[in-house]
């Protein structure tokens, strides 16, 4: 009995040295995740909810109530810049505010993503504010691949569409993708709604974890050169919720996330219900910069 009593005091002993070492490796500073003089890495992201059993109990399918919005920003000295950024449905046809002017430096930045397994055939058509035709645009969006360029370089060879244009984008394509607008004066940016004309399709299965029921797209992530993105992801249902990130380039390889100094092309998060959780590149001080 005595050796017994020996061996647990121990084992407390050794406890509770491991978890003093674990809380103050946590206040200890950490490199910084943000490279602002590199060159700024874009993409898309695909979250991908998956049921956790807890211990004694099973899975009952896919979880509903994940939640799921990102920040996105560009730092600026000490000041941040930012905006909201919200899933967006997979759709074949879609509308969206455009407004230009190279004296103003207004533009409008148009990221479409295809997490679709075949290329996406898009069709982009500018209208003025009475409605009359400006000018049309096709390009080819490659299977998990993804553009993200302003209005007038799309259109840089219609004059027409890059000085002072008022007017509406129309989107149609042959294959389901998800697009976001950034409306941006000189550095500031907001983001502009996107008007769905089409039923939503759902994220296609890519891969074991990725895509498939209940996953949703983010159109635009961004990293580095001041740039940075924070993703929020709230389980508001009833079950214990494993969060799957999978990030992709422009040209469709894969994207490594970072946090606290590890880069990985896969991130399981765990969100009990009711919970929320942050994934976002942090500073020294472990902090976002949202």
């Amino acid at each position: 009995m005595r050796i017994f009593l020996r061996f647990l005091l121990l084992g407390t002993i050794i406890a509770a040295s491991m978890l003093c070492h674990i809380q103050a490796a946590a206040f200890q500073q950490q490199p910084d995740d943000h490279n602002d003089s590199a060159p700024t890495r874009v993409g898309f992201v695909i979250v991908t909810p998956t049921c956790v059993a807890p211990f004694g109990s099973t899975c009952t399918g896919t979880p509903s109530g994940m939640v799921v919005f990102e920040t996105f920003g560009l730092k600026r000295g000490d000041e941040t810049t930012q905006a909201g950024i919200i899933p967006s449905g997979l759709t074949t046809r879609a509308l969206l505010f455009v407004n230009t002017s190279p004296s103003l430096s207004r533009d409008i930045g148009l990221a479409i993503a295809n997490p679709g397994n075949t290329a996406a055939n898009v069709t982009l058509g500018l209208t003025d504010q009475n409605g009359e035709s400006v000018g049309t645009k096709s390009i080819t969006v490659s299977a998990r691949q993804q553009t993200p360029q302003f209005v007038t370089q799309l259109f840089s060879a219609l004059p027409s569409a890059t000085n002072n244009l008022t007017g509406v984008l129309t989107l149609s394509s042959d294959v389901p993708v998800a697009a976001v607008g950034l409306r941006f004066r000189g550095a500031n940016f907001s983001t502009l709604p996107l008007t769905n004309l089409s039923p939503s399709a759902s994220v296609p299965q890519i891969a074991t974890r990725i895509g498939g029921p209940g996953a949703v797209v983010l159109p635009q992530y961004a990293i580095d050169g001041g740039w940075s993105s924070e993703i929020v992801i709230m389980n508001t249902g009833s079950q214990l919720l494993q969060a799957n990130l999978a990030a992709f380039k422009p040209d469709g390889s894969r994207f490594s996330l970072k946090e606290r100094g590890i880069q990985t092309e896969d991130v399981f998060i765990i969100i009990q219900p009711g919970q929320v959780a942050t994934f976002a590149p942090r500073d020294s001080n472990g902090n976002s910069r949202f």
